[in-house]
């Protein structure tokens, strides 16, 4: 089973807004993505289906100077940052996927930088998918219980995003065009439900 364009949630260490001076800019700062910790995807009486982030996973989207947006929500049209634009800067840390995003002088930017001042808004989220070679997956039986586990290694990545509530399975079908959007529901969820099904089947013999 392959989930292609997938969204996942950090309470990201040290989200927080600053400026390095009066005539400064101010930054919008901290981790859209930790490391080694383990994300349920499903979980049920009969089965537990989780992902891990591994260091390194971000390393060649950022050597590669991968075109990424920093956004509110995952929403195109609230965007704060582009590494394209040199407003966006992403590198790899112990913790995980460290951004710092210089956002314009828009309402947008504002509400945001206002409310993580405020600490309403605490989590930051990113919206990837694996490479070919980029996730290892393992699966055991134990106690009538199957664990499916995916570790991701390396990635292709698309936005980094503050985000208001988790990315949950529930709004991964909020993607961010048409065909994305049309991939998630005639593909990927046929796909998950091909897989479920497989392993629902292994599990009762």
């Amino acid at each position: 089973m392959s989930f292609k364009y997938r969204r996942r949630v950090a309470e990201s260490p040290g989200l927080q807004t600053r400026a390095e001076g009066d005539s400064q800019p101010r930054k919008l700062t901290g981790h859209a993505a930790v490391f080694g910790e383990w994300y349920v995807i499903c979980e049920s009486p009969t089965m537990v289906i989780r992902e891990v982030i591994r260091p390194g996973a971000f390393s060649n989207a950022i050597n590669e100077k991968q075109d990424v947006r920093c956004l509110v929500d995952h929403c195109p049209s609230q965007i704060l940052g582009r590494t394209r634009a040199g407003t966006l800067t992403l590198s790899e840390d112990a913790q995980g996927l460290f951004f710092e995003c210089t956002p314009p002088d828009t309402q947008v930017a504002r509400d945001v930088t206002t409310n993580i001042d405020a600490g309403n808004v605490s989590q930051c989220s990113f919206a990837f998918v694996p490479r070919d070679g980029g996730e290892t997956v393992t699966q055991r039986t134990e106690n009538g219980v199957t664990t499916v586990e995916y570790e991701v290694t390396d990635v292709d990545l698309y936005d980094v995003s503050v985000v208001t509530y988790p990315a949950y399975e529930s709004t991964d079908v909020e993607v961010r065009s048409k065909e994305l959007a049309k991939y998630v529901k005639d593909e990927w969820l046929k796909q998950r439900r091909n897989e479920l099904d497989r392993l629902a089947a292994v599990a009762a013999k």
